[in-house]
């Protein structure tokens, strides 16, 4: 059984950091300040961390990660942390395929904001 724990920033810094450079996800000032703000979680199963999320404002989902070994239980995983506090939305950048097509799938409604994607190997500017 997958367990959530609350932890610290620093607990899944280097994961989160791993999954944004291994998926080249493009992120903004904005986005990582809401990242910061939020209050982190990881998914652990026997002492292990498998994933995490993280949750803005009470009611904001701003991370969703599971590791691939974990990855098919990625829908039941969602609708558990939907009802961890208060959620009622999720804030996601388009480059994140895993978290977005779970929020596709469990969110009715969609607001698009500014959306960034890496089509180069170039560095960013």
């Amino acid at each position: 059984m997958i367990q959530c724990k609350k932890c610290e920033w620093s607990d899944i810094e280097l994961e989160v950091r791993a999954y944004i450079s291994q998926n080249n996800i493009t992120i903004d000032s904005y986005w990582e300040d809401h990242i910061l703000a939020s209050r982190h979680y990881q998914f652990v199963s026997e002492d292990q961390p498998v994933g995490f999320f993280a949750i803005h404002n009470e009611s904001m989902i701003t991370l969703f990660h599971v590791v691939e070994a974990y990855a098919n239980q990625g829908q039941e995983l969602f609708e558990r942390i939907k009802h961890f506090e208060q959620v009622t939305n999720a804030f996601v950048v388009t480059g994140d395929e895993f978290f977005l097509s779970h929020c596709i799938d469990h969110f009715t409604k969609v607001e698009k904001q500014a959306y960034f994607s890496v089509y180069t190997d170039k560095p960013l500017t």
